[in-house]
Order: structure tokens, then C-alpha cells, then sequence
């Protein structure tokens, strides 16, 4: 129970910093105000797909923590029944 509250905890902030990178009305780093555009983008467009890359995919592997967490501790609970 504790270390998968540790594990969703830690999953909560990056979720929260990917939101506020997607969701953002402007650019919140000036230090990428150039590089993005080598690649065509803009720095708002760079930032709003590197926040939606800490929030969705990179939030799998944090799901998966939980996932085998919450099983193992189903199966301690079986095993005391």
C-alpha cells in the first residue's frame, strides 16, 4: 500500500508538470525559444508535445509499478485468508 502511494505520488507531479507544459497559453522557457524551430516548430508546439510526452506515455511504466504493487498485495492478502 505504501510504496504504490510512493509510486503514484511521484507519477502525480509529473503528471501535473506535463499538464501545465500541455495546457500552457505561451512558452514558460526562454531557453528554447530557438531550438525548436530546426525542426519547424514553434516553442509553444515543442512544448505542448513534450508535455504531452511526460504525461501520457511516460506515465505507463509508473502504471505498471502500480499494477504489479496492487498484485502482489492482492496476493498476500489471498495467501492470509
Amino acid at each position: 500500500g505504501l510504496a504504490a502511494m510512493a509510486v503514484l505520488s511521484a507519477y502525480l507531479q509529473m503528471a501535473l508538470l506535463g499538464a501545465l507544459l500541455t495546457f500552457a497559453p505561451e512558452p514558460l522557457y526562454a531557453a528554447h525559444a530557438v531550438a525548436p524551430l530546426v525542426f519547424g516548430l514553434t516553442p509553444l508546439v515543442d512544448q505542448q508535445l513534450g508535455g504531452l510526452v511526460m504525461w501520457v506515455p511516460a506515465g505507463l511504466p509508473y502504471l505498471a509499478a502500480i499494477a504489479l504493487l496492487a498484485r502482489r498485495g492482492w496476493r498476500r492478502l489471498g495467501a492470509l485468508a
